[in-house]
C-alpha cells in the first residue's frame, strides 16, 4: 500500500531526476563546475581542489551524463530486483 507522503516523495525525486538530466540541469552542471573551476585558479593555494572537484560537474554536463540518475535508478533497480 503507498501513502500519499510516499507517492509524493517519489514524484518530487522523479521531477528533480528529470529536471537534472534535461538540458537546464546539464546547463546548471556546466555553469557550477566552471564557477567552481574559476574560484579554485582564482584563489589559487589550496583551492586548487576545488578547481579539480569542478571537473566533475563540468564533464558530466558537457557529456550529458547524469551521475545523480544513474545512481537513483541502480538503487531502483536493486530495490525491485532485491
Amino acid at each position: 500500500m503507498t501513502t500519499r507522503t510516499g507517492r509524493r516523495d517519489r514524484e518530487q525525486r522523479v521531477d528533480f531526476l528529470t529536471f537534472m538530466s534535461g538540458p537546464t540541469g546539464r546547463a546548471l552542471r556546466i555553469a557550477a563546475g566552471t564557477a567552481m573551476i574559476a574560484t579554485g585558479v582564482t584563489l589559487g593555494g589550496g583551492w586548487w581542489a576545488l578547481a579539480a572537484l569542478g571537473l566533475l560537474p563540468l564533464l558530466t554536463g558537457a557529456l550529458g551524463i547524469c551521475p545523480v540518475t544513474m545512481l537513483a535508478n541502480h538503487r531502483s533497480h536493486l530495490r525491485e530486483h532485491g
